[in-house]
């Protein structure tokens, strides 16, 4: 079950994609996945309009729909 929940997860995000962490947060873009650290790597703008970067691990994303 875990492999294909993975597999979905892969498939539905791309870079590109508008994401936010589950738990909250500004709307984030996917810049890339990183298979080494199984991480996507996603930026986004704080507050104060500084651009942010940070990764990921699958489990703490939602895609957003438009």
């Amino acid at each position: 079950m875990r492999v294909l929940q993975a597999y979905f997860v892969l498939i539905m995000i791309k870079s590109g994609t508008i994401v936010r962490l589950k738990s909250g947060g500004p709307l984030m873009t996917v810049k890339e996945y990183v298979h080494v650290l199984g991480m996507w790597v996603c930026s986004w703008f704080d507050q104060n309009g500084a651009l942010c970067e940070s990764a990921f691990m699958e489990e703490q994303l939602i895609v957003e729909t438009e």
